[in-house]
């Protein structure tokens, strides 16, 4: 069985062997962009965005052993983060921006390709990543249902798909779901927790956890 989870986060693991990087794992200056997860009223956008990068590591339970496949990953700034403090031996971002791929320093266990989210499952050979994140992306994607049906396709058995999202309640007030649309989050991807479980159960994905940040 696969295993999902939506800001919203969680599921069992499956590790598998890959290749370790003998390449030092040095991250240029931060360029995150994300909603940033806020502890307290000091904390730095930067440290932030990193914290948030870290809970949905540590919800989808990255350990050594993952091929992890982060999806809208904007300049990598959590590819870095997810291969030097989980110890990742291989982990590949895509994002639709040309220019966050041509300035990133490429390397056999660490990559970032140009790829929009729509040809994601044309773009990988299924089962050679047993965990697909996307780190506050999902809900910009053209179709996130269409997205979280391909990663179910590249995941092998036991394979875990982990997202922080904007998840709107079922009574949200039509202020906010225009706010939304302002953001670049489309109607189709406003979806409230019980949908997100009756989407992903229906995909054949199991264990759906979602976990509320604020």
């Amino acid at each position: 069985s696969r295993h999902a989870a939506g800001r919203a986060v969680a599921a069992r693991v499956r590790g598998a062997s890959a290749q370790a990087s003998t390449r030092a794992c040095v991250a240029p200056p931060p360029r995150w962009s994300n909603l940033g997860l806020f502890e307290s009223s000091d904390v730095s956008y930067d440290k932030a965005c990193a914290a948030l990068a870290r809970f949905l590591a540590d919800s989808a339970g990255l350990c050594a052993d993952d091929r992890v496949l982060a999806c809208g990953c904007g300049a990598g700034d959590e590819l870095y983060l997810y291969k030097a403090e989980y110890g990742l031996r291989h982990v590949t971002g895509f994002d639709a921006d040309p220019a966050a791929a041509a300035g990133f320093t490429q390397d056999l266990n660490m990559r970032l390709l140009h790829r929009p989210a729509a040809t994601l499952r044309g773009a990988f050979q299924p089962g050679i990543f047993n965990r697909v994140l996307a780190l506050d992306a999902v809900c910009h994607f053209e179709d996130k249902r269409a997205f979280f049906a391909d990663a179910v396709a590249l995941l092998p058995p036991g394979g875990t798909v982990g997202v922080t999202d904007v998840v709107v309640a079922a009574d949200a007030p039509g202020w906010l779901r225009l706010a939304l649309l302002v953001m670049n989050i489309p109607a189709c991807n406003h979806w409230d927790p019980a949908r997100y479980e009756a989407e992903l159960t229906a995909l054949g994905l199991e264990g759906v956890t979602i976990v509320s940040t604020g």
